[in-house]
């Protein structure tokens, strides 16, 4: 059994983290917390604890570790690929159009992709916007309909924002050695509203359209 300190959130953003204490088992992915914590923070945790206890670090390879960047933002791995930090998560809460289920009203992420990561396809249940910060441009592809919008944000001649709809099946990788970007979610991101392509029929369907975009499954 290993103890350890949760952080997938800095304390600054949500001041949960400074009272929990995890102790994570990798047999059980079991969570014991302190009872300051209330029923919806306790299901938020062990949320995002499967993720960060089952997901492979996609594309994380030691090197990648090492980025200044990931160093001076506190970033850590995101189950899509890349790295990430929650900088904002809204206190007002909203009922989601979805399912009906509170949310923070908006939340906000730091992103950093480099050279040979992928974020893979993936969806959120709520529109999202991109932005991009620093470095190469982004190379982002939509899914919807059976059809793929490619759009780059970032570089000359591109527009710094794009917009991914709710529900759209999303995948990003930089077009140089890095790409820093801001994704903001409303109602705010929770990894309940968040899955990959699991269907093998459009996972099929992908390989065999669109071969060149086999490696973002």
């Amino acid at each position: 059994m290993m103890m350890a300190r949760f952080s997938m959130t800095s304390e600054l953003v949500d001041p949960v983290y400074k009272y929990a204490t995890i102790i994570f088992s990798y047999k059980s992915s079991k969570v014991m917390l302190s009872d300051k914590l209330n029923k919806s923070i306790l299901q938020n945790l062990n949320n995002c604890l499967y993720w960060k206890g089952n997901a492979t670090n996609y594309n994380n390879n030691e090197a990648n570790m090492t980025h200044p960047l990931i160093k001076k933002y506190n970033l850590e791995p995101h189950p899509e690929g890349g790295f990430y930090r929650q900088v904002f998560r809204s206190d007002n809460e909203t009922s989601s159009y979805v399912h009906n289920q509170m949310r923070p009203a908006l939340t906000h992420i730091y992103f950093l992709l480099l050279k040979g990561q992928v974020s893979r396809f993936h969806r959120v249940l709520h529109d999202e916007v991109w932005n991009h910060y620093e470095g190469a441009p982004l190379q982002l592809f939509q899914l919807e309909n059976q059809q793929v919008w490619e759009r780059r944000i970032g570089g000359e001649n591109n527009e710094y924002v794009e917009v991914v709809k709710a529900g759209n099946f999303q995948a990003a990788a930089t077009m140089g050695e890095y790409s820093l970007v801001g994704c903001s979610v409303a109602p705010g991101f929770d990894f309940n509203d968040f899955s990959f392509i699991e269907e093998p029929s459009m996972k099929e369907w992908i390989k065999v359209a669109h071969p060149d975009l086999t490696k973002f499954i």
